[in-house]
């Protein structure tokens, strides 16, 4: 099955590129996109790319821009700042089903032992876990 072209979404563009069969000339192209990606040097001949060569210059002026690079240092840090709530959120959330889970153990029965080996958390854990209110 033939996979190329297939649109996924009208917002994103994704380019699958497999390096090892980069190896002859007329892929010069894919490799100055590659360079470019990776933030080497790219050699600006005549026959360039004409969307890398727009590329380029889109780099070079919003990176001469203070405001603009401000904005973009800002976006990434907003960025940070969200992934690193969102991870935070998640280990809040794994915290509360863990104390629901040994509190449901302990009312259903299970003796402590048990509950530490499940849990895998220390007994002096458990315990205190198990004196707090809901």
């Amino acid at each position: 099955m033939n996979h190329k072209n297939i649109e996924l979404t009208d917002r994103l563009e994704i380019h699958i590129i497999e390096l090892n069969k980069l190896q002859n000339e007329k892929d010069i192209k894919k490799i100055d996109w590659l360079n470019f990606i990776k933030g080497d040097e790219i050699n600006m001949r005549k026959n360039i790319d004409k969307e890398l060569k727009e590329a380029i210059e889109e780099l070079e002026r919003i990176t001469k821009d203070p405001e603009t690079r401000e904005l973009y240092y800002q976006r990434e840090k907003d960025l940070r700042d969200k992934i690193s709530e969102i991870e935070e959120g998640r280990e809040e959330g794994r915290t509360e089903e863990k104390t629901k889970l040994i509190k449901s153990m302990y009312e259903n029965g299970v003796e402590l032992e048990t509950i530490c080996k499940i849990a895998k958390i220390p007994k002096e854990e458990v315990k205190k876990i198990l004196k707090e209110e809901n």
